[in-house]
């Protein structure tokens, strides 16, 4: 049932891109894409959970099942903690590359009108001139 499930999701998400192909720049082929990608990652993502929880089912009370269920909890949580960890990191990385318009600190430099005291300055120049 999930395999079907997932098949459907891929077959969807490949629907999708290739139907935002022809669209070009427009910004419906980009909302084409972002469904097309949000139904890739919907068709793996179930199935990776059930393999992380059902390692984390305990079979039986002997010490060694414990252990494993110990042992798949600190694996899972470690696995979690690295996803994140490289999720901020490439947040991170994509800020920095892509920013190319106007920077919030360098706003003096892109206003439209000059701060005040640039304008008074001019204004006592303009005033000492002979």
């Amino acid at each position: 049932m999930l395999a079907q499930l997932a098949t459907l999701a891929v077959l969807f998400a490949t629907i999708l891109f290739f139907l935002s192909l022809p669209l070009g720049d427009r910004p419906a082929a980009g909302a084409l894409r972002r469904a097309a990608a949000f139904s890739f990652i919907l068709a793996f993502v179930p199935s990776i959970l059930v393999c992380a929880i059902h390692s984390l089912l305990p079979r039986s009370r002997s010490a060694m099942a414990m252990l494993e269920f110990i042992f798949a909890g600190l694996g899972l949580v470690t696995i979690l903690g690295l996803l994140s960890l490289a999720a901020y990191g490439f947040v991170d990385l994509r800020n920095r590359i892509g920013s190319r318009g106007p920077n919030i600190a360098d706003g003096l430099r892109y206003a439209k009108r000059p701060p005040e005291e640039r304008r008074d300055r001019r204004r006592d120049d303009e005033e000492d001139a002979p």
